[in-house]
């Protein structure tokens, strides 16, 4: 078996891999963070492990930008220790401050970080809120190129090249 097949298999299912990764010339796997993206939304059981923690980061950047920060915790909050995770492996402290923030934003409301609570909250809201609350979207898309270079480092230390 050579190098580079072994590589593969040691990452996971070989077959799965190669349809969303291509190898460079010195070996190197190589993931793509679109056709990742693309994948999880056709269908989020077909996503090895750390194609996960590329997908969930890219889901909420772009639901975020299409239907407002909060639809994530509303919505897909069973994602959240996924991109904690994700987060905390490539060492985004910045990142991770945001949404920690944002956690702490709910409980000095006296809202519970739970979806039905903020999405019960949110809906109640008076205008005022909204334009005093922090951008939180803003805040977090401020970061998206350091946050992707650092999730790049990480990927890389393990022998996997990210495509942004």
């Amino acid at each position: 078996m050579s190098d580079v097949r072994l590589l593969i298999v040691l990452y996971g299912n070989y077959e799965g891999i190669l349809k969303n990764a291509a190898l460079c010339a010195n070996g190197v796997l190589m993931l793509n963070v679109e056709e990742i993206f693309d994948k999880g939304l056709t269908n989020t059981e077909l996503l090895t492990e750390d194609e996960w923690l590329i997908f969930v980061v890219a889901y909420l950047e772009s639901v975020a930008d299409m239907e407002g920060w909060d639809h994530f915790f509303t919505y897909n909050m069973n994602w959240y220790p996924i991109l904690t995770n994700s987060l905390e492996l490539a060492s985004d402290e910045t990142s991770l401050k945001i949404i920690e923030n944002y956690k702490q934003h709910f409980a000095k409301l006296g809202v519970n970080f739970h979806p039905e609570s903020i999405d019960s909250f949110l809906v109640s809201a008076e205008s005022g809120y909204y334009e005093s609350c922090p951008d939180w979207r803003e805040l977090f898309s401020g970061v998206s190129e350091q946050r992707w270079y650092k999730i790049s480092a990480y990927f890389s230390s393990r022998g996997i090249k990210i495509c942004t």
